[in-house]
């Protein structure tokens, strides 16, 4: 049921041109509606509905980043070679250089598309869990409202929303992590070969 609110002043603010929000970042739009005909409703299960398939590509930004992350390093290393190597061509150095550098930029540019996506799915996240607990606590019972202090509400409202929107930011750490270690693994086996 959509909450009705009554505004005290004469004259109600209204919005400015310039204030307008993309509806996507609307509180509406983002509060998680509960399902109405299952049982056993799942938060894991309507937050992947409603907000998973923009946050997995996040998934293929950190995976870009990750393997983008390693090619520094080989450059490097045929640069290198190509200054140890008299014979070979100018323009193999220049080349080397300049693809060092590009894959520099596009890895900062990858990541900040990743971090961007990430925080704000957890932005998006974090408003539905407080829409949804501030809307749950709006129609409690009065004897629910007593298992209940407002204190915890609070807590959940700030703490433990706060915790969703981390979560959101370093969930790829899981797979990540071991991806990059494995890589570094790999290489450094390759150099010592």
């Amino acid at each position: 049921q959509p909450v009705k609110v009554v505004y005290s002043s004469k004259d109600p603010a209204q919005p400015k041109e310039s204030s307008k929000v993309d509806a996507n970042e609307e509180v509406e739009a983002l509060i998680v509606k509960s399902p109405q005909k299952e049982w056993n409703p799942s938060l894991f299960k309507v937050l992947y509905k409603t907000f998973g398939p923009y946050f997995l590509m996040s998934f293929f930004f950190k995976a870009i980043h990750d393997l983008m992350m390693f090619s520094g390093p080989q450059i490097l290393k045929l640069l290198i070679k190509f200054v140890n190597d008299t014979k070979a061509p100018d323009w193999q150095g220049y080349f080397y250089t300049v693809l060092l550098f590009v894959t520099a930029c596009l890895q900062t540019l990858v990541l900040h598309q990743y971090f961007h996506i990430c925080f704000v799915s957890g932005m998006r996240i974090k408003t539905a869990v407080i829409g949804a607990v501030y809307r749950k606590a709006l129609v409690i019972t009065s004897s629910a409202r007593k298992s209940s202090t407002v204190g915890e509400i609070v807590n959940l409202m700030s703490v433990d929303a706060q915790r969703f929107m981390d979560l959101a930011t370093y969930i790829n750490m899981i797979w990540s992590a071991p991806l990059q270690v494995i890589l570094a693994l790999y290489l450094l086996w390759l150099v010592c070969v």
